[in-house]
């Protein structure tokens, strides 16, 4: 039976605490570069969450999210908008909107559903949560301050709308936060938040109370909300006092929204109107933006110039009679660039009767929404910025002329946005400037990847991802140098992601010498940026203590955020903590739950992660068939250690039957790949195996591979392995590896097993893994 707040028996809600403080966090993600020609991008991320799986649905945010929406985009908003999300698919929401965020000048977030306070953060509960568990916070839900510091981050002002305290089949839970496995009991209720300029936070209801339902298609608050905060000249705080009074009187004093405003000046949700705007003269063109032309001819270079008599729609109609292919991530382009000037006064003017609602439309700086009108040639130099995430789609614009001595027209053109090229084939997944989902490294082609990435960096110098992306493609080709020539470009134009690569390579010696400090350097200047890759790899560093001094409780904060926005390689190395107890409490439940978290997104490290648990029944029943498919769909995937895992089964005939010979087919892979532990199993059965494997000779060179691969000299023993062998399969080693080397051969050091790495190493580099997966 459906649960509504109308019962006077449901009427407990597990109040919120205010999202702020955030200033912290926010002063610590610096801003990322902004586009300077979208001077007044207003954008706003939306979420309605009905239908949960394991409680009864609510009534209305799937209604009160679709008309915020539809709100926001009448008055020029590029808008993320979602209903009933799972975690997953909150998590690819999430990014389109921190994509869509840079240089913006107003940001709003709404939500409407389920939400949860622990711990004093606020925390959204998307659809699939089940919150059985004290573990499950951490990996089922998003906690609102990690949005709010994107917002803080990357907008000049920020609105936050939450409507999500209705009555809660959560609240009575306790739940683990934290390293420390702390319990936070929720129920706590709100509490006075501090100052953070410029943004305005509104709750449905006071502190300690409950937000209703409703009893109509909507809920009270946003009912009075979209009544009020959409008026024309009413700004945000004034219409805010309005709905106070409203939903008060509505619900009969039970319910007083609550807001927390630091604006320093008006803020308006509705946008007044372009009336009319002077023509441009004749000459002028948009040659400020990108031009677009009706696909798949060339877009004309000259524009003519048509004399009176002559009628503008018809004009209009011959320009936009096929569809516009308008590229991602590029800025805004010309949208009408090649409609011919009308040099004669025809007095036309053209209104905006609809409006694409995956972009914004702008003239002269300005954002364009439905019912604005501009000049019959004015409308030559409209542009438009189509939104992150609109790829593939095919948006109507409707245009209506009015001509003196005429009727009004309306013309219908079509905009069919796509994700260049380059991004396509080199952009990277949770890359919080980039456009598109991305690929990881062994997703990425090298040739159709630098062909692309080449020409777009040619062709859009000022746009640092190209750069970046290039490098990517450059890094997949091989060519180590000239992608950290274009990583170094990127970064020194602020391109967050180029952090944390370059920092990457330097922690583990690629291209460069190894150096830890410098790795960690780059990695909190990405951090500090709202990178979850940077926040994954110097988190990491910091609970380890690894060219940094060691602080569990900061690394495990910033892997926790990776965390929350998606990152499975965090989710990754926070449940291998908890499984393994690596400077925390071994807790082998909570570790499955990252694991599991990671799996769901169908991340080839937690497949082989899980395959560990079922094959030691840690955590979870042992099941070696389990384990032995989880290993192969990873090694598919192109996992480095998960062909050892496969061989170790087939070497002690676990789950499987004893296979000698097969369990060193597995290590050959795992070795190529770069694994230490498949190395080092070749090299102890080729030096102390069954007789018929002996082979001293191939023993030095899996052990000289071995160490190579032992970025961070955590395996003395298999240093002391190596100098134990014979010194004559070593001298006849280092002719071979130096044999395959060719020029790239080394001079022989004094000691004969520092050589030996030395050419382990780059033979391996050389030979056919590719140092981007590694």
């Amino acid at each position: 039976m459906l649960t509504s707040n109308r019962d006077p028996g449901n009427r407990h809600c597990l109040a919120w605490k205010a999202v702020l403080p955030v200033a912290a966090l926010a002063a610590a993600m610096l801003a990322l570069p902004a586009s300077a020609k979208a001077a007044e991008r207003r954008v706003a991320f939306v979420v309605g969450n009905s239908h949960y799986a394991v409680v009864p649905p609510l009534n209305n945010p799937d209604n009160d999210a679709q008309a915020v929406a539809a709100a926001l985009k009448r008055q020029g908003f590029e808008v993320v908008s979602a209903l009933d999300l799972d975690r997953n698919d909150f998590d690819k929401a999430l990014q389109r909107f921190i994509r869509s965020l840079p240089g913006s000048e107003l940001s709003v977030f709404y939500y409407s559903g389920h939400g949860i306070q622990v711990g004093g953060d606020n925390r959204i509960i998307p659809i699939d949560a089940k919150l059985k568990d004290p573990a499950d916070l951490e990996v089922e839900t998003i906690n609102v301050k990690t949005i709010v510091a994107y917002m803080q981050q990357n907008s000049k002002t920020q609105l936050v709308y939450l409507d999500s305290c209705r009555t809660n089949p959560f609240q009575s839970r306790s739940f683990l936060v934290g390293p420390e496995k702390q319990m936070a009991v929720a129920g706590v209720g709100l509490a006075p938040p501090a100052s953070v300029p410029s943004s305005l936070i509104a709750y449905s209801t006071q502190p300690g109370a409950v937000a209703e339902d409703g009893t109509g298609d909507k809920s009270p608050f946003t009912a009075s909300m979209l009544k009020y905060s959409f008026t024309l000249g009413v700004d945000v705080q004034k219409a805010l006092d309005k709905v106070t009074q409203d939903v008060w009187d509505a619900t009969k004093e039970r319910q007083r929204p609550w807001s927390v405003d630091t604006l320093a000046q008006p803020v308006y949700l509705a946008k007044p109107a372009i009336r009319i705007v002077a023509a441009m003269p004749a000459q002028a063109t948009a040659t400020a933006a990108v031009k677009i032309g009706p696909a798949p001819r060339q877009q004309p270079t000259e524009v003519a110039t048509v004399e009176a008599p002559v009628q503008v729609a018809v004009l209009l109609g011959e320009t936009l009679n096929t569809p516009r292919r308008v590229p991602i991530g590029v800025g805004q382009v010309a949208m009408l660039g090649d409609l011919p000037l009308v040099r004669a006064a025809t007095g036309a003017q053209i209104q905006i009767a609809a409006a694409p609602n995956l972009g914004t439309m702008y003239l002269n700086g300005k954002a364009l929404a439905e019912g604005d009108v501009v000049d019959q040639n004015a409308i030559r130099a409209v542009t438009f910025e189509p939104s992150i995430g609109s790829e593939g789609k095919i948006q109507s614009v409707q245009l209506k002329v009015e001509q003196p001595g005429g009727n009004g027209q309306v013309v219908t053109g079509k905009l069919e946005s796509f994700v260049p090229a380059c991004d396509e084939q080199a952009g990277e997944p949770l890359d919080p400037q980039g456009v598109t989902a991305g690929k990881l490294p062994n997703e990425i082609d090298p040739l159709p990847a630098l062909a692309a990435c080449g020409e777009a960096a040619a062709k859009f110098p000022e746009v640092a991802r190209y750069k970046y992306e290039l490098g990517r493609a450059k890094l997949a080709d091989k060519d180590v140098a000239g992608a950290i020539e274009q990583f170094n470009a990127a970064s020194d134009v602020g391109y967050t992601r180029a952090y944390y690569e370059l920092g990457y390579l330097a922690e583990r010696g690629l291209g460069r010498p190894q150096d830890v400090v410098e790795a960690n350097r780059l990695f909190k200047m990405g951090s500090d940026r709202g990178d979850p890759y940077a926040m994954l790899a110097y988190g990491r560093n910091l609970t380890l203590g690894r060219g940094v001094p060691k602080s569990v409780d900061d690394g495990v904060k910033l892997l926790n955020r990776a965390v929350e926005l998606g990152h499975t390689y965090a989710m990754n190395t926070v449940g291998a903590m908890y499984y393994y107890g690596q400077n925390l409490p071994a807790d082998p439940e909570r570790g499955i739950k990252f694991y599991e978290a990671a799996l769901a997104r169908n991340d080839i490290y937690a497949m082989r992660n899980m395959g560990i648990a079922y094959l030691e029944g840690n955590g979870v029943a042992r099941n070696p068939a389990t384990a032995m498919e989880l290993f192969k769909k990873a090694s598919d995937g192109g996992h480095p250690s998960a062909p050892t895992n496969i061989g170790a089964m087939y070497f002690k005939g676990d789950g499987v039957k004893k296979d000698l010979a097969t369990a060193m087919s597995w290590y050959q892979i795992g070795a190529e790949r770069g694994d230490y532990y498949a190395a080092s199993n070749l090299a102890w059965i080729y030096s102390k195996g069954p007789k018929p494997q002996r082979d001293l000779e191939k023993a030095v060179w899996y052990s000289s591979l071995a160490v190579a691969m032992d970025a961070y000299g955590e395996h003395k023993e298999e240093a002391d392995s190596l100098r134990a062998l014979p010194l004559a399969e070593k001298k006849k080693t280092v002719e071979k590896l130096n044999s395959e080397l060719g020029s790239d051969a080394v001079t022989p050091s004094a000691d004969i097993n520092d050589t030996l790495v030395v050419l382990a190493r780059k033979a391996w580099q050389k030979r056919n893994p590719r140092l981007d997966l590694f």
